[in-house]
């Protein structure tokens, strides 16, 4: 559900959101054929648990990749939010209580890191559906 005004944007004969989500898609580009990230994913879909109708509660950030990490990749979620505080969502609070392996980006800057990095048990390996992203 969108709250804000953005208008749609086509690059490439991909959609986004708005353009800020471009940009940030374009930035993360750069940082994947310069091998700062890995596997860059658009739209990756979590599953969070059923709510008490019975129904699955999901979480589509607007990307998906892994960085690099002193011991093993790390995976991480980017948001893009522009009139909204990092903890905008329930759903966003939820996702870093039920998957803190991942470390959570919100507008370029880092606002939870991964319990791989801080030492912390994670509760399981999540896996997302995805819809990969064209190298062009």
């Amino acid at each position: 559900m969108k709250h804000d005004n953005a208008q749609k944007f086509t690059w490439q004969g991909e959609v986004f959101g708005s353009k800020a989500e471009w940009e940030r898609y374009v930035e993360l580009l750069l940082d994947l054929r310069l091998g700062d990230i890995f596997m860059l994913v658009r739209q990756p879909r979590f599953e969070l648990g059923l709510d008490d109708r019975g129904r699955m509660v999901t979480w589509t950030p607007h990307f998906g990749y892994a960085v690099r990490g002193d011991r093993n990749m790390l995976p991480v979620v980017d948001e893009v939010r522009r009139h909204r505080p990092p903890d905008f969502s329930p759903r966003v609070a939820f996702f870093m209580m039920r998957f803190p392996q991942f470390r959570v980006v919100v507008n370029g800057k880092i606002v939870k890191e991964s319990s791989l990095e801080t030492g912390h048990k994670a509760a399981e390996t999540p896996t997302w559906k995805e819809k990969p992203c064209q190298n062009r």
